[in-house]
């Protein structure tokens, strides 16, 4: 699986264009982190381990919170990233919110 494939072009110098580069760069600084800091989380009865981070995104005006799933505590690849300008909600919020909308 290859993170920062899309399956269509996004326009470079609209604001999409830069927080998926700005996230690809934050993603090839927190492959770097061992599976010791990631978190257990279970929503709706499914295990996963997360890592959220608060940053403040190159060329965007404000901040955002960045989780990062994975299946399994020692996997080396996330199974899923979620991105959200709600940086006041907790990692088991954001989950819940966005992964049952996008089902």
């Amino acid at each position: 699986m290859d993170l920062f494939s899309t399956e269509r072009a996004i326009p470079t110098g609209c604001k999409r264009h830069n927080l998926m580069v700005a996230v690809s760069y934050l993603l090839m600084s927190l492959m770097k982190i061992p599976s010791s800091d990631r978190k257990p989380v279970t929503v709706d009865g499914i295990k996963q381990w997360y890592l959220t981070v608060c940053v403040t995104m190159p060329n965007l005006d404000n901040k955002v919170r960045v989780v990062i799933l994975w299946k399994y505590k020692n996997d080396v690849e996330p199974r899923k990233i979620l991105v959200t300008n709600k940086i006041h909600w907790n990692a088991e919020r954001i989950i819940e919110t966005y992964t049952l909308a996008r089902q």
